[in-house]
């Protein structure tokens, strides 16, 4: 037989072997039993699922129910935290007062004074615009016979 990647060889290969060669096989199936330790748990298992479903009685008692008298001091606590509540809740009306204004209006020099401020600051804003102005030259530029006057001279 040729190991080859072509499949039409390989379907060649398969026609041509001889089934002769080959032998018969008797499968056998392999049966585990489980070990001491599995078994041992799994009764564990099984005895303790029995026991859950089943449920254990209880033992019957006797409850007996105490319930004590409050003493002194907790009977005086208590009426104490009532007159407390009592007295939060039903107080008297208040009784009036009269309030003082601490914020008194500016007097008219001082309204004078912010007056004169703010038409200052208004002329600075709002200034009228300038007269236009002829502007006059003072140092005017040479004529052509000052230039050559220089130009001689040196």
């Amino acid at each position: 037989m040729e190991a080859s990647g072509d499949p039409k060889a390989v379907l060649q290969d398969i026609s041509k072997f001889d089934k002769s060669e080959l032998g018969h096989v008797v499968p056998e199936e392999k049966i585990v039993l489980p070990s001491a330790e599995e078994i041992k748990q799994e009764k564990s298992e099984k005895a303790l699922l029995e026991e859950i479903e089943k449920g254990t009685q209880l033992k019957h008692t006797c409850t007996v129910e105490k319930n004590p008298l409050p003493t002194k001091q907790e009977i005086q606590h208590e009426k104490t935290e009532k007159q407390l509540l009592e007295e939060i809740t039903h107080r008297p009306k208040l009784r009036r007062a009269s309030t003082l204004e601490k914020n008194s209006l500016p007097t008219p020099e001082v309204i004078a004074q912010e007056k004169k401020e703010k038409q200052l600051l208004d002329e600075i804003e709002h200034h009228p615009k300038l007269k236009p102005a002829q502007t006059v030259e003072k140092n005017p530029l040479p004529t052509q016979e000052d230039i050559e006057k220089e130009k001689t001279a040196s």
